[in-house]
């Protein structure tokens, strides 16, 4: 066998590797970028947070500054702030439930938005605590898949253990 081949084919494989090494570092770097940037994209502005903390200090439980957005490309962000005045010794645990998203065509025709119309994020996980006055700032990222020109509304309800807290809270989103 030749030893400049042998060579050669070593030298390719060698190289060859360092290639798919350098191609997965990109791909790791990138991928935390961005998911970087998605983390970044679910913080509220400091004005959003100024307005939930004047809501609160009015005296709501729950509260949106701004719940009505127009947009073109399907997102929109919104400020939720809640507020525990209540002292209970057997639960200080809260829930968010965004449920019962309607669509309004132009025409103001509603009907029931599908599953897989829309997603929504958030900064809250499941379920979270809050002690006795302690106030929680919470990002709500609504996406919708394929937007159509209308009116999409999403209620939101804040539970306290089993039971609702404060006012539910209706979002609006219109794509013109």
């Amino acid at each position: 066998m030749n030893k400049k081949a042998f060579s050669l084919s070593i030298n390719f494989v060698v190289i060859l590797i360092l290639a798919l090494a350098a191609l997965s570092i990109g791909f790791m770097v990138s991928y935390r970028a961005l998911k970087h940037a998605e983390e970044v994209r679910l913080q509220l502005d400091s004005e959003t947070e100024s307005q939930i903390e004047a809501y609160l200090a009015s005296g709501d439980l729950v509260a949106i500054p701004l719940n009505k957005k127009n947009i073109d490309d399907g997102t929109a962000m919104f400020g939720l702030g809640v507020l525990n005045v209540e002292r209970q010794l057997d639960s200080n645990a809260f829930s968010l439930n965004i449920s019962s998203c309607t669509y309004y065509d132009t025409n103001g025709n509603p009907s029931p938005c599908a599953l897989n119309d829309y997603e929504i994020q958030t900064t809250v996980e499941e379920g979270f605590m809050l002690e006795q006055n302690e106030e929680k700032k919470i990002a709500i990222l609504v996406k919708i898949l394929r937007p159509e020109s209308g009116l999409y509304s999403f209620k939101i309800i804040v539970n306290k253990g089993a039971e609702q807290y404060g006012a539910p809270q209706i979002i609006y989103i219109n794509v013109p």
